[in-house]
């Protein structure tokens, strides 16, 4: 943990919004591009390939039977995966700092001036999309690997063999390799978040300084 700190304390204090946008991307981009891999390439093994008689019953208004708790486990997940509202808190700031509205310039009762508010307004719309057909991709593919391994085998993750267990979804594309593949993946998914949460809680945090006069 001190570590961690340590580097993403040095990272921020020399880095910009590039660095931070650049080493994000990188991050998960790889881990993603693997688990939707492992996906395809599943398709070409009779034993773990997902059917479409499957996908239906998964996209079926059904609980799990025989799981007493699966309504809970479903709402759980809804919580996890979904926008909390630090995103939504922070996200005006990456807009910012990606410079979205730099050149619409100081707000003006004109026409011109709306013309560019507009088209910023097009861009983030665009910005929102692509982000939801990532997010979209992504966590489906981890869904699908994990219902068609673990759930066909009948591994349950715990924290004790969490690492183990949810490694051995990308076990029968990589066989022995699983566990690094997944330990790097997992580092890449996880620091990602961790660094950019950190970075917009610095500007959160600098701007709430400045808001209540602090500084």
């Amino acid at each position: 943990a001190v570590m961690v700190v340590g580097v993403t304390t040095v990272l921020l204090v020399l880095g910009r919004f590039r660095l931070v946008q650049n080493l994000s991307t990188t991050l998960v981009c790889a881990f993603t591009a693997v688990t939707v891999g492992t996906v395809v390439l599943l398709q070409g093994n009779p034993e773990w390939a997902v059917t479409g008689e499957e996908l239906m019953q998964g996209l079926s208004f059904q609980l799990p039977p025989g799981d007493e708790d699966s309504l809970g486990t479903a709402l759980a997940a809804f919580g996890m995966i979904g926008i909390g509202a630090s995103e939504l808190v922070m996200y005006p700031y990456w807009c910012q700092e990606k410079g979205y509205a730099r050149w619409t310039g100081v707000r003006e009762d004109t026409q011109d001036w709306m013309e560019r508010a507009r088209g910023w307004m097009r861009v983030m719309r665009v910005d929102a999309c692509v982000s939801l057909l990532v997010y979209t991709t992504a966590t489906l593919a981890f869904f699908l690997l994990g219902a068609a391994i673990l759930g066909q085998v009948g591994l349950e993750p715990t924290n004790e063999e969490l690492i183990p267990t949810l490694a051995g979804m990308y076990e029968p594309v990589f066989g022995t390799w699983s566990v690094p593949v997944f330990l790097v993946g997992a580092v890449a998914v996880l620091y990602s978040t961790f660094y950019v949460a950190q970075a917009s809680f610095a500007l959160l945090f600098t701007d709430a300084v400045r808001v209540l006069g602090w500084g």
